[in-house]
Order: C-alpha cells, then structure tokens, then sequence
C-alpha cells in the first residue's frame, strides 16, 4: 500500500491480532444489545396476570423507557472518561456496569429494578459514543470503513436471540443468557489493546508503535510512518469549542440534517416497534405464537443491518436514505390501514398476515438506511475539532427522544388506538421522504475536505 508521501507502507498478511480486538470491541454493542432485546419477552411474562412477580402496565412503560433515558446521560460522561482513563479501560467500566445491572435485576423490586435499568442504559450510552471511536482509530485505512459500519449488526443480533428463547425460558435464566457478552469480554479483556490515538495523547510513543506493531503484526520499524500520520493529525488539531457547533455554517447544517434523521427515525416508530413486537403481535391476535412473530421482526431487523454496507456502496447515502422512507412510509401507511380493519372487528387471517407482512417490510427498509446511516453520518459531517462534541451533543438528543417514544407509544395506544399511532408515524415519515430528497446532500465516496464544501454551500 502506497502512504500519503508515495512510500510503500509493508502489509501483513495476517490481520489476526486486529480482527480480534475489533470482535472485543463489539462485544459491547451486543451486551447492550440484550439490555434492549430484554423489554419484549420479559414485560410479556411480567405484566401477566398469573405472574409470579406482576408488574403493571405503566410499570413495564418505565423499565422500559428507563434504558434509553439513561443511554441520553451515557455519552456525556463517557466522552470524558476516553481522555482521562483511556479506551480500553472505558470499555472495562461500561461491562462491569452491565454485569451490575444485570444482577440488580435479580431481586425484582421495582426500585431496584428501575436504578438497574438506568445503569444498563448509561452504558448503552458509553457503546453508542466511544464505539467507533475505539475501531476508527485501531484499524488501517484500507478496512475502516468496512469494519466501521458493523455496529447495527452486533447490537441487533441479540433480539433474535431473547425474542426467540426469552419466552421459554425462566426469568433468571434469561438474565444470565443477557449477560454473556460481558462475561466473555471480561475473559478477553487482556487481548484488547489501547488505543494508539489515546497512547499518543497521554505522551506514551513508546507504546504507541508497540500497540501499532501488534495491530498490524509487523515489524515496528514497519510501522513507524503510521505513528508520524498520528503525530501529523494531532499536531494540525484545532481546538473546538461548543459555541461554534451552533454557530459555523457547516456544523449548524450537520447538526440538523442528523438531529432531523434521528427525529424521523424514533417517531416514525423506529425503535418502539421492536421494543413493544410481542405485545403488538398478542394485539393483532395472529394464530402463530406472538414470540415466533416478534422472533422474525427482529430476525429482519438483522437482516436490515446487513444490508446497509451493500445499499450504501451501491447506491450512496442519499438514495439509499431516499429509498428506505419511501419504503417504510408505504409498508407503515399499509400496517396502520389494515390495522383500523382490524380495530372494527376484521379478524381474519388475511388483515393479520397483511399487517405483519407490512411491518416486516417497514422493519428492514427502516434499519437498512436510517439507523446505520444516521450513526456513520455523525463521524462524517462535522469538522475534525468538532466530531466529538457533535456526536455527543446528537447521540444525548436520540437517547432522550427514544426515551419519550418508548414510553408515548404504549400511551398513544391507549388514549387513542393502535391504527391512530400508526397513522401518526406514516405522517411523519412522509415529511421524512421531503426532507431526504431536499435536504440531505449526497456525500458517500467525497474525502473529508469535499464534505465540508458540499455542507458549507
């Protein structure tokens, strides 16, 4: 591979040592994974009338809408922790507060149980902020954006695995499944190296080609350029400030085109619509078992998210992000039509299979362009001096807009009808598909410096 000066930059051919601190850095999108997938299998058994331990109804709303809640606090002190601690220890903390959480949840008192949740969803908060970070920096340029955009693949596949055995099993039980990813970080914790970015902070160069060294499995001298390319960004660093993040055309622009993404996503229903599967489909009243039909909800979420890296490499942002909500503005529009059918007494097999089969649509175009893009755009739009506190500053707005939406959804059905909710989400993502096409410019492909431009026009 040819460096920035024309050099030849040696290649291993072994990428070993690389891959594996990235699986142990996933690790933590799947433990908070589980933490989300917890809600529908659980609050199901829970709020039961034969529970052994019944929850109400508006209970189960808060544990929850807690999670997200808390996940809105997470970055906040993470982006703190990154720079005083480092990465590697970051990571330790938010498992430690998982495997904490998760024991919490063992005593099953509502108290207990609420602070537990809120714990969970602060390290959720550590995942979503210091994630990709953490694998931007490890990885070559030549694997980053690959690698990258895994985080939606790791932090859903949980969902197939509490959806589809959750149900069967016993409450303890499924505790101690949730909480596996971060028993096996723990055993593989010594295997994650630091980051060479926060090596170099903390005046550790040393270390810093050691680590780089280990990464690439080269030779240190190998790896001595790379070392001056981190040199390089530091010594070029602008220092940001909060008040040019409101201020600077681009970062105001990055900042509503993002925010504006995030919102549509949570209220079209994004989030809610896997969080609450179980109850929904118990709702429509389908002949199959509600967990085998919430089990294949999330077994298309999966399926989403893998499709992501494919429509952006092929289509770009803007069209992938173009074709996903007109998708899910039909596939909603259909769910929330056949679901009035059924509020006026249509039970037959053909409205109920015609609202599962809409929603399964609208659950892959949704997590195949929004979420996963939504996530990438962050690391992309703002300026270098400002990519940190941009993130954080967006990634606190989604956790707290997810928290409203969680806990509004069950209360929208409520007050007015599960067709009405629906009808509401088809709105907003029809303005959603109108700011797409108009508002989002296309930046899939453009280096650094064009983006800027582009936002800056």
């Amino acid at each position: 591979m040819n460096d920035k000066n024309g050099g030849i930059v040696p290649q291993s051919t072994s990428k070993y040592n690389l891959y594996l601190a990235v699986f142990i850095a996933y690790l933590g999108p799947a433990a908070v994974g589980f933490v989300a997938g917890w809600s529908s299998p659980s609050l199901v058994i829970l709020e039961a009338p034969d529970s052994e331990f019944p929850v109400t109804h508006d209970q189960g709303a808060w544990l929850a809408s807690l999670v997200p809640l808390g996940a809105s606090i997470g970055p906040l002190i993470s982006g703190s922790l990154l720079d005083s601690i480092g990465r590697r220890q970051t990571f330790l903390l938010q498992h430690l507060m998982l495997l904490i959480g998760w024991g919490l949840m063992c005593f099953r008192t509502i108290p207990v149980m609420y602070f537990a949740r809120l714990l969970m969803g602060i390290a959720y908060g550590f995942s979503l902020a210091m994630t990709s970070i953490y694998i931007g920096e490890i990885t070559d340029d030549s694997l980053r954006s690959t690698l990258n955009t895994m985080y939606p693949f790791f932090n859903k596949l949980p969902l197939l695995v509490t959806f589809g055995i959750g149900p069967h099993i016993s409450y303890y039980s499924l505790l101690l499944v949730c909480s596996l990813p971060s028993l096996v970080f723990l055993i593989l914790y010594k295997s994650l190296p630091e980051s060479p970015f926060y090596l170099f902070m903390t005046n550790r160069d040393s270390d810093m080609i050691e680590t780089l060294s280990r990464l690439r499995q080269l030779p240190e001298s190998s790896v001595v350029e790379e070392a001056r390319v981190i040199k390089d960004l530091f010594a070029n660093k602008v220092e940001g400030s909060w008040r040019n993040l409101f201020t600077t055309r681009v970062n105001l622009r990055a900042l509503m085109i993002v925010a504006c993404l995030q919102f549509f996503w949570q209220y079209s229903w994004g989030t809610v619509v896997m969080v609450y599967a179980q109850p929904m489909v118990q709702h429509i009243g389908i002949s199959l078992p509600s967990d085998r039909c919430a089990w294949v909800l999330a077994a298309m979420t999966w399926v989403g998210t893998a499709l992501s890296p494919v429509l952006v490499s092929t289509w770009g942002y803007k069209r992938a992000l173009l074709l996903s909500s007109v998708v899910c503005t039909l596939t909603m529009g259909v769910a929330a039509y056949f679901l009035g059918l059924h509020e006026r007494g249509d039970n037959t097999p053909y409205v109920q299979w015609c609202i599962i089969i809409s929603l399964v649509g609208f659950v892959i175009s949704n997590y195949s362009a929004y979420y996963p893009i939504s996530l990438s755009l962050l690391g992309e739009f703002f300026e270098p001096s400002m990519k940190a506190k941009g993130s954080t500053f967006l990634i606190c707005i989604a956790c707290l807009e997810a928290s409203i939406a969680v806990y509004l959804y069950p209360w929208s059905i409520q007050m007015f009808s599960m067709s009405i909710t629906y009808w509401f989400s088809f709105v907003v993502l029809c303005v959603a598909t109108i700011f797409v096409a108009i508002f989002v410019p296309e930046t899939s492909g453009l280096s650094f410096a064009q983006i800027q431009e582009v936002l800056n026009r």
